[in-house]
């Protein structure tokens, strides 16, 4: 047991280390020529200041949330959510990151609301629409759709890139994978933790193959009428 604690943290200081690294440099490298007095140059630079630090913010929250997670300390706040709203919430947060690509919805007019944990699902769509961006290319094409299937709602994210790699095929939700990572820009904490939220809200996710090739996840949960829910939130 000792041993294979001391082997993660030592993956686990690995990643961060190499997680941690890029947009410090990128962040290093643009202050220092900040003081430009050329526009387009300050507002390039600017540009990538943003989005070194909305990376590295993504980060110290992936490994908050694993510590909420493991610690026991999560403790889910389910309300009345609306699908269109979250997804609408989740691509807001990553539009860095989903740059060049080109995104479909497909959800039913009719779909109803549900229960869940907004922030918690929020997150949950994030870390899965950048594991898309960051395992396809530039102009790349990502799905997202919704439904209710008898008595569970779900939320699905496909992309037709590679689809997922033989050696994680089996467990991708397993965290710190460095070897897969590593060339992806991701300590393998996104999809550990969706996983994580899912199942606190008593739901869960599956992966596979997606209609164009790619790699599709899919998260679910149960569905439960309310027949009393106000005529303006349905």
């Amino acid at each position: 047991m000792l041993s294979a604690s001391d082997r993660l943290h030592r993956t686990l200081l690995d990643s961060v280390s190499h997680e941690l690294k890029t947009p410090l440099s990128v962040l290093r490298s643009a202050t220092e020529k900040l003081g430009t007095l050329e526009p387009e140059k300050r507002a390039r630079l600017v540009a990538e200041i943003g989005t070194a630090t909305h990376r590295l913010d993504r980060l110290v929250a992936n490994l908050l949330n694993q510590t909420r997670l493991e610690s026991g300390a999560l403790r889910p706040q389910p309300d009345w959510c609306d699908a269109r709203d979250l997804i609408a919430a989740a691509r807001r947060a990553v539009d860095d990151a989903l740059e060049g690509h080109s995104l479909t919805l497909e959800i039913p007019d009719d779909l109803p609301l549900f229960r869940a944990d907004s922030p918690l699902m929020e997150q949950v769509l994030i870390n899965l629409l950048l594991n898309a961006a960051r395992h396809t290319t530039a102009g790349s094409q990502i799905r997202i759709s919704a439904g209710r299937a008898s008595a569970r709602i779900f939320i699905a994210i496909a992309d037709n890139g590679p689809g997922l790699p033989p050696e994680i095929a089996a467990n991708p939700f397993q965290k710190f994978r460095p070897g897969h990572n590593a060339g992806a820009g991701g300590l393998g904490l996104g999809l550990s933790i969706v996983r994580g939220f899912m199942q606190a809200q008593g739901g869960d996710v599956t992966a596979g193959r997606s209609a164009e090739g790619g790699a599709c996840f899919t998260v679910h949960l149960p569905y439960h009428p309310h027949g009393d829910v106000p005529e303006d939130e349905r």
